[in-house]
């Protein structure tokens, strides 16, 4: 499946990570829908890396607050755990080894991959009235999610479509097919649990009320689950417009930048460019208010570790005539610094690609559109831009901290953001994607080194070296200067340096500024501060 526009810019969540909070929040709705019931008692299993990060990043509280209806961008997932205790839900967090993560298939084989499990993965045990039921998600980046198994069935379920779950006593999967017709039918996947046999058919379409009835009359058929989509932006087309940027550069030297963006995502989902810059104008408002009440508002962060206000101390600075960088350079570092200050205490934010990288884009942006007087149109256009750009990196790169360091998440930030910057400063299609691939080539190597778990050190102030790196390389790309490395080769870099980064340099709280005195400190603090919140 092709990622959407709206996988690089959004999605609009509740900080403070994309990864861990977002992503977590979609495993959990999708594992409650799977389940049915309302949920009794929970047991979260997390793989070790993430058990490092977990509350910090709020990751049971987003598993838990999908498992009670909540999306992504509600607000009540701050206080998800005190309303599952209300309503009468327990749960508990273990980690598990790596193997234990596996699919049962691979476990069995003895898969040469068997330790290659990826670090976002997360497993539920939800007891209800009616059983109990496991699944295992990833949090691939971004928010992006996969449903990789349910009861020991392997499946690969992301949620942009919906798709129907079916138990029965016996084998019952052809009447049952034929039923839904072939034609509405993407994927299947069946087999034996303990339970009996279990079916999952992925749908264009929701399948109606009627039809849900017909199967559940099925002989054997004992549960039928529907489980909607997560979005309405389903894939309609086979073939994206483009897939990197030789693809994109083309397509745009015809179209133009915007144009072209708009077509890869009028394609994909049939959704008319007319939807889809409505969409970017709602995301638009979004990072406005984001900015706002960062720059107007003492935060409480989450950890603490941060004052909350340095946002509102840089723009200060700037008005008082105390910064040296210039006038736009230190203007965009405090709307960054202010919208991450937000993500970090558990607002809303657009994840831009990522929660932790969410302040580089609005901050840049922003300052552009008052400085070259560009209009509302004017920054929907350059949000297409940036997301055409991070589509064409993404394909072949993670956009996650834990998978491939901070150059996932700052440096595809810092490279979308310079590719909008460029194009608000009237730049051609190779002017833009030469923005992009001069900050991403900048910025290889950018490790992921939180000492503790909360998204606040060093991610916050490392959004200021995004703008600054993406402002840079716009401007050398409009003076006309190159990457003498082409552009989808310097994503080819990106992918090898993101595999050669040692895991604890991605995330693990355990390398670079956590093995300081200070980041070991930090990390005691916060487990004592745990302690007292629990």
């Amino acid at each position: 499946m092709s990622l959407s526009l709206f996988d690089i810019v959004g999605p609009v969540m509740i900080g403070p990570s994309s990864s861990h909070t977002a992503g977590a929040a979609r495993i959990g709705f999708l594992a409650g829908k799977i389940a049915g019931t309302a949920a009794e008692q929970v047991t979260l299993y997390f793989h070790p890396v993430l058990m490092q990060t977990y509350t910090g990043h709020r990751t049971h509280a987003a598993l838990i607050g999908g498992l009670l209806g909540y999306r992504e961008d509600d607000l009540r997932l701050k206080t998800a755990l005190q309303d599952a205790a209300q309503r009468g839900l327990t749960f508990d967090v273990q980690q598990v080894e790596r193997s234990q993560l596996k699919f049962p298939a691979e476990v069995a084989s003895g898969a040469s991959g068997a330790a290659d499990v990826h670090p976002n993965t997360m497993r539920l045990r939800i007891v209800t009235k009616e059983g109990t039921t496991i699944v295992n998600g990833i949090s691939v980046g971004g928010g992006c999610i996969e449903i990789t198994e349910i009861d020991g069935l392997a499946v690969q379920l992301d949620g942009n479509y919906p798709f129907l779950l079916v138990r029965a006593a016996a084998p019952f999967e052809s009447g049952v097919a034929r039923l839904l017709g072939a034609g509405q039918i993407i994927a299947t996947y069946v087999g034996a649990t303990a339970q009996g046999a279990l079916a999952c058919w992925v749908l264009r379409e929701p399948a109606p009320q009627a039809l849900l009835d017909a199967i559940a009359s099925q002989p054997h058929v004992t549960a039928v689950r529907a489980v909607p989509a997560l979005s309405n932006l389903q894939q309609i087309q086979a073939v994206p417009a483009f897939s990197n940027f030789a693809e994109f550069a083309t397509l745009a030297s015809d179209k133009g930048l915007a144009a072209a963006a708009a077509d890869y995502e009028e394609q994909r989902t049939g959704k008319s460019a007319a939807e889809i810059r409505g969409i970017f104008r709602d995301i638009l408002r979004v990072m406005r208010e984001a900015v706002a009440t960062g720059l107007e508002n003492k935060l409480e962060l989450l950890g603490g570790f941060c004052a909350g206000d340095d946002g509102a101390k840089m723009m200060a600075a700037y008005r008082e005539g105390k910064t040296i960088s210039g006038g736009i350079l230190p203007l965009a570092i405090a709307r960054a610094l202010s919208v991450m200050e937000v993500n970090g205490s558990m607002g809303r934010v657009v994840a831009t690609p990522t929660a932790g990288s969410a302040g580089v884009l609005p901050g840049v942006i922003f300052c552009l559109a008052e400085s070259l007087k560009k209009t509302e149109d004017d920054l929907c256009d350059a949000l297409l831009v940036a997301a055409a750009i991070g589509v064409c990196i993404a394909n072949k790169a993670s956009l996650s901290g834990a998978v491939g360091g901070c150059q996932g998440e700052i440096g595809v930030a810092a490279a979308i953001t310079a590719s909008a910057a460029a194009f608000l400063g009237g730049g051609d299609p190779e002017q833009c994607i030469q923005a992009a691939a001069l900050t991403l080539k900048n910025l290889l190597g950018l490790i992921c080194d939180p000492p503790a778990g909360p998204v606040e050190v060093p991610c916050i102030k490392r959004n200021a070296i995004g703008v600054a790196a993406a402002l840079m390389a716009a401007d050398m790309a409009l003076a006309g200067i190159k990457s003498y490395i082409p552009p989808d080769e310097v994503v080819d870099a990106l992918v090898d340096v993101q595999k050669l980064l040692p895991q604890q340099l991605k995330g693990s709280t355990i390398g670079g500024l956590g093995c300081t005195v200070t980041g070991q400190k930090m990390r005691l603090e916060w487990q004592l501060k745990l302690k007292q919140m629990s």
